[in-house]
């Protein structure tokens, strides 16, 4: 993701009449006292998390579909063993899910140090198993993945799960101190794109967006290991541009899937109708709604790039490419006159490559 010469930045966003949600109370337990930041997720300790979900997604979907949220295609975990069957080795199992991803983000994997790529596989792994459970299974045998996740999760703290990937993801989640809440959220995330297809305002976005894919930065910067307010607010502003950029360009395959995450909000704002979007094909009417999500994103670029710079490079080569590839995602579909319709939009082995040749040498 480098970026053009900055199409559309936060303050323009702020002009067009974008704000950053209101605080919102905290999501996770255990965490107190006013949100610090325009734009974090809190909600109360044990609430039920706003209906609905979707990303990963994507990015998490991706890394949730490539997304969410693209969406995936089957895992080796999911299309060749059951759920309860015995696994060949854990982290074995694991690995063969990032190998057979075409993500963006396993590139990134390679500049880690061996026992920090081995925990980010591992997660990664399990983000993409939960999330297809909902991108590739029908509504009543996506609820019950979900509900067999949950129960390994849980295991991971406190019981022995029987999933490969999860008894990989039981020695990270010791290893790297990684909170329980952290994967419960991604799991209420993609639960919520089984019961939300559509989303009034950005706040409505801005919680889906938290859980698949804020809460995806938080897990990383764990497995980095930084920690602090600053480190967890880049880590989860970096997981909305991301996340946007996502839902950017994949409206029309997002739209396939009978789900329009584009705020309604904004689609009445800008005197369009959501069939506009549905209809698969650029119009130019469309191009002020697709600028103004565009420098939504751009905003969260920025914030997410400033906070980082504040800390070693090192640490964060992977979250620096994983930015910077999304970024060039974002710069080309500005270059493309925002038709995300026509044709994928998408990088070359190349231009991935050099983005993390350039991070990790340069």
């Amino acid at each position: 993701m480098h970026g053009p010469g900055r199409h559309g930045d936060f303050e323009k966003g702020a002009a067009a009449g974008f704000q950053h949600p209101r605080d919102p109370p905290d999501l996770h337990e255990g965490r107190q006292g006013p949100n610090p930041r325009p734009g974090a997720l809190r909600l109360p300790a044990g609430a039920a998390p706003a209906e609905g979900r979707a990303g990963i997604r994507r990015s998490a979907r991706r890394a949730r579909k490539t997304h969410h949220r693209s969406r995936r295609r089957g895992h080796p975990a999911m299309k060749t063993q059951a759920l309860g069957a015995a696994p060949v080795t854990p982290a074995a199992d694991a690995q063969a899910v990032v190998k057979s991803s075409k993500s963006n983000f396993v590139l990134s994997f390679l500049a880690l140090p061996p026992e920090q790529r081995e925990g980010i596989s591992h997660f990664y792994a399990l983000s993409r198993v939960v999330d297809d459970a909902v991108d590739e299974h029908g509504s009543e045998e996506a609820e019950r993945l979900l509900n067999f996740w949950r129960e390994e999760i849980a295991a991971c703290y406190s019981g022995t799960p029987t999933h490969p990937v999860t008894r990989a993801m039981q020695g990270t989640v010791r290893r790297f101190e990684i909170p329980q809440r952290y994967l419960e959220l991604l799991v209420e995330g993609c639960e919520m794109d089984l019961r939300k297809q559509r989303y009034e305002n950005f706040q409505e976005l801005y919680e889906y967006c938290y859980r698949v894919a804020g809460v995806i930065g938080l897990v990383c910067m764990k497995i980095f290991g930084l920690g602090g307010k600053e480190a967890e607010e880049s880590a989860v502003d970096l997981g909305l541009a991301l996340q946007l950029t996502n839902i950017l360009r994949d409206i029309k395959v997002d739209a396939g899937l009978g789900r329009v995450y584009i705020p309604q909000e904004e689609i009445r704002r800008f005197g369009l109708q959501e069939q506009d979007l549905l209809a698969g094909k650029m119009q130019p009417k469309l191009l002020p709604l697709l600028q103004f999500q565009a420098e939504r994103a751009q905003g969260y670029f920025d914030r997410a790039f400033a906070a980082m710079k504040q800390f070693p490079h090192k640490p964060l080569i992977a979250a620096w490419i994983m930015g910077k590839t999304y970024r060039q995602i974002l710069k080309k579909i500005r270059a493309k006159g925002f038709d995300v319709f026509t044709r994928p939009i998408k990088l070359s082995k190349w231009q991935k490559s050099w983005i993390a040749l350039r991070e990790r040498f340069f």
